[in-house]
């Protein structure tokens, strides 16, 4: 979703469709569907456009907008204005399959032409490995990308990138590369370096470390800062038998994310395959303190007491 200045200097933001269910309202509730409303605008004038615009009086949709922000489908930002959660990764992480699922349904009652909603109902679907429905709303979602035009620049990319990650996820990485690839052809795509990785990703699986060594080195090109693309790199070293720059790799990573606990744990094996025991304890400790109770941390907690 844009966040570029419209023309007329006031920024709009879309409306992705979610049910207001209020009292007062028509017996099916009435959506916020592909409405455009300007981010400047307040609480009160957002309330009574929006009454205008459904056909109702302000008090139920002041109910609506307070009862959505309670649940935080709808945000209010100092001098930006009301905005609508768009529906992505985080919202399908945060709220239980089949509430996600429910409320996509909506959405896509709502408009079934947005290439948004099929994208999160891909990501929810893959969530619960349920791949060939995932799969047939990556398909949707590119069918449609070209609709949002300017307002999601880069769309039918990451649904491409989805649809190969989605491949991936089933161990089919032959079938993923053409769909990556894909990803890539559109210009106004802002992270490639994502896709990119990917790519490199799928080359290390299948051993072609030449080319996986290509697509890491081209997803650092495009962002230095992307401290996966640095770990995954370091994991290519390792596979050409170049330890020492493997471990310069892990070093980049941790230092664009020092809290970075694989890279960590990584680096600590490294270390103890060189023989420097003592950096080897240092990393595993930074490793239980990051990630007490995860799985690096367990591990780096057995791999310490084997060492003292």
């Amino acid at each position: 979703m844009s966040s570029e200045p419209a023309p007329s200097g006031r920024r709009e933001v879309r409306m992705t469709p979610y049910s207001i269910a209020a009292e007062g309202m028509p017996p099916k509730p009435r959506l916020i569907a592909s409405t455009r409303l300007s981010a400047s605008a307040d609480f009160d004038r957002l309330a009574a456009d929006l009454a205008r615009r459904h056909g109702t009086s302000t008090n139920p949709v002041r109910e609506a907008l307070q009862l959505l922000r309670g649940e935080g489908f709808v945000t209010f930002a100092l001098n930006r204005g009301a905005r609508v959660r768009p529906i992505d990764q985080d919202f399908v992480r945060d709220i239980s399959e089949i509430g996600a699922l429910i409320e996509l349904r909506k959405a896509a009652a709502a408009n079934p032409t947005d290439p948004e909603v099929y994208y999160a109902y891909a990501m929810a679907y893959w969530k619960s490995e349920k791949f060939d429905k995932a799969l047939e709303n990556v398909d949707k979602a590119i069918e449609y990308a070209d609709r949002l035009d300017v307002e999601h620049p880069g769309l039918k990319s990451e649904a491409y990138n989805l649809k190969g990650t989605l491949f991936v996820a089933q161990g089919k990485y032959d079938e993923s590369v053409p769909y990556f690839k894909k990803a890539l052809e559109d210009e106004l795509y802002e992270t490639p370096e994502f896709v990119l990785y990917n790519l490199a990703t799928v080359y290390l699986q299948k051993k072609h470390l030449p080319l996986a060594f290509e697509y890491a080195q081209k997803a650092l090109e495009r962002n230095a800062h992307y401290a996966p693309a640095w770990h995954l790199l370091s994991k290519i070293y390792v596979a050409q038998g170049r330890p020492d720059d493997a471990v310069g790799a892990l070093k980049h990573a941790i230092l664009e994310f020092p809290g970075y606990a694989e890279a960590r744990w990584d680096l600590a094996g490294l270390y103890l395959q060189m023989g420097a025991r003592e950096l080897a304890k240092e990393q595993l400790v930074q490793v239980i303190q990051m990630d007490p109770g995860g799985r690096y941390g367990a591990m780096a907690v057995e791999r310490f007491k084997e060492l003292e």
